[in-house]
């Protein structure tokens, strides 16, 4: 299948340079100070997807010029393997140019998408074609790669009832999904919408959908609370067939067998994002759940409503997701930056003498950037410091080796602490110290 290897953004929003993402790796994790551009980079790839223009109403692709380069075009441009598809290429070359038959000699292609009000894509190694051709074939190309898909609470929250009549609404897709892959087309989802429909089989198709989001949301959700035999609630599907609205219920079972009704906004916020973040990872129809080709996530700032014991399991949730996915989320929390990558993580920040340029720099090269001082790499790399210390608090009885944090550490200076850290800050820098003579 057509694969993308590598994303490159330039003169987009605070990106003035060139910024490369390489994706040879599944799980990728961007840490970095507010305001350094971490989103500015999650929405730069989600703007190279044509099929996410509408999402949050445009928001990636409105105002995509740089403040300081006002002239220069955004561009955003994805290097793509193309090796084992070269026949399904040449079929979509053929289908807008019928005097294009020259078979394929390459193994990758570079397409630009340009964002300057009038966006279009251009293809470096079809640049013969026309600007109209290039664009078309882009698009249908694109159409084959596995989907880019931006997750944000704040701008995409749970929403509290969907109207199932609104085919182009991404929830609807999803339950239609649901109901299609349970009944492969005995029953249809259209049926809900049919006012001849027996009641009975309404009640059913709202079972269904019921069933598949406890298997893949209450069930999970009990499994990363710490008091596990506490949680006994389940979610109920309610469907109104006269405004074709549907809506979340959760039923509590209490210690003294009583049902208790929730709305889910009654909820905790942390409980309201982990019910969205799986609706819109596991079940969005771009997904492997609907096309079967993978995606690419995007996660802005995931689990930030989460008590860190959850955070922690998140970050194991996440990984799996990155099995079948490419998986790109930027965050401030140390318990969701993955150990086993922890010199891969990506390190965000700005140039001050180069109007404010966005960088991107491997946690293992991050020591050797010249545009930042000691205590502000010490300030950045922050969230590495804090795993390694709870990394190796929770390891000291075990004796087990000191994580891969400290070399990065020691590259990037010696951390002096202040006096007035309590006891167990002092007693893991002490503990990292000493690894670090060893």
């Amino acid at each position: 299948t057509m694969k993308y290897q590598k994303f490159i953004i330039e003169d987009y929003r605070g990106i003035i340079k060139p910024i490369e993402i390489n994706i040879n790796n599944h799980l990728f994790c961007i840490i970095g100070e507010n305001e350094c551009g971490k989103s500015t980079i999650l929405h730069g790839i989600c703007a190279f997807d044509y099929t996410n223009d509408s999402t949050a109403q445009g928001w990636h692709i409105k105002d995509a010029s740089n403040a300081y380069t006002l002239y220069n075009i955004s561009k955003i441009t994805a290097i793509i393997d193309i090796k084992n598809t070269k026949e399904k290429i040449q079929q979509i070359i053929t289908k807008h140019n019928p005097n294009n038959d020259k078979l394929i000699k390459f193994n990758s292609l570079t397409i630009t998408r340009l964002l300057n009000g009038n966006s279009y894509y251009i293809i470096k190694e079809l640049e013969q074609e026309t600007k109209e051709i290039q664009n078309k074939i882009a698009r249908d190309i694109i159409e084959n790669l596995p989907c880019i898909i931006y997750f944000d609470d704040f701008l995409e929250p749970l929403p509290e009832q969907i109207n199932l009549s609104d085919a182009n609404n991404t929830w609807t897709k999803v339950f239609k999904l649901i109901i299609d892959n349970k009944h492969k087309g005995r029953i249809k989802f259209e049926e809900l919408l049919d006012t001849n429909t027996k009641q009975n089989t309404i009640d059913a198709l709202c079972a269904d959908i019921a069933l598949s989001l406890n298997n893949a949301i209450t069930t999970e959700w009990k499994e990363m609370r710490l008091d596990k035999k506490d949680f006994n609630a389940e979610i109920q599907v309610r469907f109104n067939r006269t405004t074709y609205l549907l809506r979340f219920v959760l039923v509590e079972k209490t210690k003294n067998n009583e049902y208790r009704y929730f709305d889910l906004k009654q909820r905790s916020k942390g409980f309201c994002w982990f019910f969205n973040f799986v609706m819109r990872s596991e079940f969005h129809p771009k997904s492997k759940f609907g096309s079967k080709k993978g995606a690419i996530f995007l996660f802005d700032e995931p689990g930030a409503y989460l008590h860190i014991s959850m955070q922690r399991k998140l970050c194991q949730k996440l990984k799996l997701l990155s099995e079948d996915n490419i998986v790109i989320y930027c965050t401030h929390a140390p318990d969701l930056i993955e150990l086993d990558n922890i010199h891969k993580t990506f390190i965000c920040y700005r140039n001050q003498q180069d109007n404010n340029n966005i960088l991107l720099t491997m946690a293992n090269d991050f020591y050797e950037t010249k545009v930042l001082n000691e205590k502000q790499k010490q300030m950045i790399l922050e969230p590495l410091l804090h795993k390694s210390i709870i990394h190796d608090i929770y390891n000291l009885e075990k004796q087990k080796k000191p994580s891969k944090i400290i070399d990065i550490l020691k590259k990037n200076g010696n951390f002096v602490y202040q006096e007035g850290k309590d006891l167990v800050t002092t007693i893991a820098a002490k503990t990292i110290n000493e690894a670090s003579k060893n």
